[in-house]
């Protein structure tokens, strides 16, 4: 009985730490300087304010997210160059050279791509004494990468461990920064302490371990799969987790798709990309799933997506035969 009672009160403490409000933490960080010129202030301002591995992670994430604009031009990454008097003793230490010049210029300059943010969070964990793992895979964008594997890495993020559990973030994505708006920032919690069955939706990294999965995830799969939205991550709409997401069909034919949960109270539209305006998704249950058939009227249509609330959830590749 005792020991059962420490194995509940061990699942809610890690429940709670991962579930908590961290609107305390982030306005304290509101008030924080825009620019850090070293790992070292930042990470002594943070433990100044913070006691606790968790908050400091998060008041990390939060400023990383809400200040270091996404470098789309790679104009820093042009400038960092290796000058003769530098010494190196092989590819390995220039390598080393190359990216600590880089990550100490995005913070100085507030900008940089996903690997600068990941290697502020890295650097600044390091200083803290926070066990962290840099990760590089690749992450879809689009549907345009649905059905194209690549072996090109071309996104990171990180990897925390808190209470002796990897826990995944990714100040990149939470930046809601676009190459349109490269100014205003629009923080969103998705990507803090994301779930790896989630995160694989749309990150694959370069090794498997890092999937954090008990039953991991192959290639082939991630890249045929359908382009999940954020908004799909707290959505009650869950696809089939066989579904492709690339759709061969003929005019007039029928999509099957199956869902295996929904939200009955709400109303699911979808829309081609050459639809003017959405129609609504009728789904029907059958066995604890629910099934939804479109008619493919337009052979030129390349993209179907699924809404909830008028927010995009799910995008599928069309390609029509």
């Amino acid at each position: 009985m005792k020991k059962n009672y420490l194995t509940a009160l061990l699942i809610l403490t890690i429940h709670f730490v991962f579930s908590q409000d961290y609107s305390k933490i982030d306005n304290i960080v509101k008030y924080y300087p825009k620019y850090f010129y070293s790992f070292e202030n930042l990470a002594e301002q943070i433990s100044n304010d913070f006691d606790s591995e968790i908050d400091q992670v998060r008041a990390l994430y939060f400023w990383v997210s809400n200040n270091i604009k996404y470098d789309y031009d790679h104009n820093l990454s042009l400038k960092i160059k290796i000058n003769e008097t530098d010494s190196y003793q092989s590819k390995i230490e220039y390598d080393r050279i190359l990216i600590d010049r880089y990550a100490k210029t995005c913070l100085k300059e507030n900008r940089g791509v996903c690997e600068g943010y990941s290697l502020i969070i890295k650097n600044t964990l390091d200083i803290l004494n926070i066990e962290n793992k840099l990760i590089k895979g690749y992450a879809k964008t689009g549907i345009q990468d649905i059905g194209n594997i690549s072996d090109i890495k071309n996104h990171s993020w990180n990897a925390i461990k808190i209470n002796n559990t990897w826990r995944l973030i990714d100040a990149t994505m939470s930046t809601g920064l676009t190459r349109t708006n490269q100014e205003e920032f629009n923080f969103n919690d998705n990507y803090f302490l994301v779930e790896p069955e989630d995160l694989i939706l749309s990150h694959f990294p370069k090794f498997e371990e890092w999937q954090l999965l008990n039953n991991t995830v192959e290639r082939t799969t991630f890249f045929y799969a359908p382009f999940f939205h954020d908004t799909y991550y707290f959505s009650k709409l869950k696809l089939h987790d066989k579904t492709l997401g690339l759709i061969k069909v003929k005019p007039n034919d029928k999509i099957s798709l199956t869902f295996e949960t929904i939200d009955p109270r709400k109303t699911y539209l979808y829309k081609f990309d050459k639809d003017e305006l959405p129609s609504v998704l009728t789904l029907k249950k059958r066995k604890e799933k629910y099934i939804t058939s479109i008619i493919f009227k337009k052979k030129n249509n390349t993209r179907l997506t699924i809404y909830e609330n008028g927010n995009p959830v799910i995008s599928f590749k069309i390609d029509a035969i």
